[in-house]
């Protein structure tokens, strides 16, 4: 049980990181790829947003154990 909980954690942590700063995950994913482009799109954050909501929700469930 340990391992779900520490993963579980690590997912809340990864999620939450990625609900809070989608801009400088773009930055250390994506910034490299673009030479012209200063910031990221509306719809690069909203679905940077959605998986971090993801990754929390699934993350808080293996933690309770209710999936794993």
């Amino acid at each position: 049980m340990t391992q779900e909980r520490t993963a579980g954690a690590l997912l809340v942590m990864i999620g939450m990181f990625l609900l809070i700063k989608p801009k400088a995950t773009w930055k250390m994913t994506e910034q490299w790829k673009n030479n012209d482009v200063i910031s990221p799109s509306s719809r690069y954050i909203t679905t940077v947003r959605i998986v971090g909501g993801v990754a929390c929700i699934l993350g808080v469930l293996l933690s309770a154990g209710v999936i794993g």
